[in-house]
């Protein structure tokens, strides 16, 4: 923290900073909801207090530039930006929004658009960022919502049913909560606050068609449908309800989306993974080497990013004699409890081990996201951006994530038993004699069938 005597600068928005300078200066209101920061901050190293005041200077000289060029947009470009939550300063929205603004960008970046191209292609990396997949109002009421719940939205009659789900559930995250008392007040909105035992099956009906009409996504009906569902299943097992209202009552096909992917991303075709790793092996940034691996491991084992990204150089281990991936929720969450487990290492990423060896006394296997809260999001914000810029895949629904659905696909083509693809990939052994006695495939015939694996042939 600066020191006491620390003196602030307000014309050159510079502080005395330890043995140096930084500049910190606050974004005015009226842009923020537009810049999506409150303030910058910039730290301008141990140099004398005149090149501090000139380089702070440079800084104010751009940053008026932008805020007068913020204020010049129309209100309708300022109501969608505000809609996607406010730019934020990734590398890719930066760039747009300097289109937008008609500012600078670099070379490799120019682009002649005008602003409703520059805001249309900034959607674009919203979706890709997995954000407007939610639909652009959905996201901000979403977070509204969230962020402004009611106490009344938490004690409707419907609302009572949540803390018992919560203690049967046990959910992992706060938010989990949070949203199921936004999916409670907004059904509450459609049908009214009834007693648990007085929703019927029509009312369920009557949310899913009040959803359609308000501009919901299939997606996100679905989403909304399901997690309700759950909500009264666990009712129905405490005996609190006579009939689950939800059961059977599915989200519509989008007529409009009939010929796209349903739900989710798409798969990668063996010259698109091959492209992927090819562009990776070229990477020269710091932190290359980082995220080649994980790459190169989401390819070749079907796991999430969020689980490779928080991997551990001691999470490189042996189990009954065969080297393995392990997936464990010691130092980060798991989607759900089939997530931990251990993934034999495929042949083609024995590489691994030496690689994590020498890194042993590091805290992270992947020092590129040593210190990000979210290690998973930052990867696949930078991964976004790669595959659009540095391998060429343009398309919005094919992400990183897509590197598991091609490996699932690729299980499927070789005939890979059921129960063995499901516990490499982290789910569920599903329904029968596996699920009821917990019947794990052994680890030798998981690396048995490890081996066949080949995205590069998908």
């Amino acid at each position: 923290m600066p020191s006491a005597s620390s003196k602030t600068y307000r014309k050159t928005h510079i502080t005395r900073w330890r043995s140096g300078w930084r500049y910190k200066r606050s974004v005015p209101t009226d842009v923020r909801h537009v810049l999506g920061v409150a303030s910058w901050s910039k730290y301008l190293g141990a140099v004398s207090e005149p090149d501090a005041i000139a380089e702070a200077r440079k800084l104010d000289v751009n940053h008026d530039d932008l805020i007068r060029r913020a204020r010049a947009l129309s209100s309708d470009d300022h109501d969608a930006i505000a809609s996607m939550g406010g730019l934020k300063s990734t590398r890719d929205e930066t760039t747009a929004l300097a289109k937008m603004l008609k500012l600078p960008v670099r070379q490799e970046a120019e682009v002649d658009l005008n602003a409703a191209d520059a805001l249309s292609q900034l959607k674009s990396i919203r979706v890709r960022r997995g954000l407007a997949a939610y639909g652009q109002r959905y996201v901000a009421e979403t977070e509204q919502l969230l962020a402004n719940l009611k106490p009344s939205d938490q004690t409707s009659k419907l609302a009572t049913l949540i803390p018992i789900w919560q203690r049967v559930a046990a959910p992992r995250q706060s938010k989990s909560i949070k949203k199921k008392h936004l999916y409670v007040a907004r059904l509450v909105n459609v049908i009214g606050d009834l007693e648990p035992r007085a929703v019927r099956r029509e009312h369920a009906v009557k949310f899913r068609e009040a959803m359609e009409k308000q501009g919901e996504t299939r997606t996100n009906t679905k989403h909304m449908l399901e997690e309700l569902h759950r909500l009264f299943s666990v009712a129905l097992s405490e005996n609190l309800i006579d009939t689950n209202p939800f059961a059977g009552v599915k989200a519509r096909k989008d007529a409009s989306a009939k010929f796209s992917a349903e739900d989710g991303d798409k798969t990668f075709s063996g010259e698109q993974v091959r492209a992927i790793l090819s562009a990776a092996a070229t990477l020269t940034k710091v932190g290359a080497l980082d995220l080649q691996w994980i790459i190169r491991l989401l390819a070749y084992h079907g796991a999430r990013s969020g689980e490779i990204c928080q991997l551990r150089p001691s999470d490189i281990t042996i189990a009954a004699g065969i080297q393995v991936l392990r997936i464990t929720d010691e130092v980060g969450s798991l989607k759900n409890k089939f997530s931990k487990r251990d993934i034999p290492i495929h042949p083609e990423c024995r590489g691994i081990v030496a690689y994590a060896a020498a890194r042993a006394n590091e805290s992270w296997l992947f020092s590129q996201f040593s210190k990000a809260k979210d290690k998973a999001a930052i990867f696949q914000s930078w991964a976004s951006s790669f595959l659009d810029k540095t391998v060429g895949i343009t398309d919005p629904d094919l992400t990183m994530h897509g590197l598991r659905h091609t490996w699932r696909t690729i299980a499927r083509e070789i005939d890979m038993p059921e129960a063995v693809s499901r516990a490499i990939m982290g789910h569920s052994l599903g329904k029968g004699d596996h699920a009821a006695y917990g019947t794990v495939p052994s680890l030798a015939k998981r690396a048995a069938w490890m081996a066949k694996v080949d995205p590069l042939q998908a």
